[in-house]
């Protein structure tokens, strides 16, 4: 998977967790917002982030090329997560990096 600039999805992640003072476009907390047939991710601005759609009916599933409902519950909420997750890898870093 290639990203507009050219980067891979590995070098942006390692370009943004490298960032001494990053920007904080989305404003925090995440949240998950169910909808019918998908899971909403928002930031605390109500803009949303990602969509994750899923579909219960497996043959329809397989056509549409959708996650059941689970699969796609657990995907979003690991999504949700993330800027914890940024934060703790910064903190851990941080941690390893202090002089002694």
């Amino acid at each position: 998977m290639k990203i507009r600039s050219g980067l891979t999805p590995r070098r942006v992640c390692e370009h943004y967790g490298n960032m001494h003072s990053p920007a904080k476009p989305f404003r925090q907390p995440w949240k998950l917002v169910e909808h019918e047939e998908s899971f909403a991710i928002v930031d605390a601005g109500n803009t949303v982030l990602a969509m994750i759609y899923h579909e219960d009916e497996p043959g329809r599933r397989t056509t549409m090329r959708r996650l059941s409902r689970e699969d796609a519950r657990r995907l979003a909420s690991q999504v949700a997560k993330l800027p914890d997750l940024l934060d703790e890898l910064k903190r851990h870093r941080a941690a390893r990096d202090a002089p002694a």
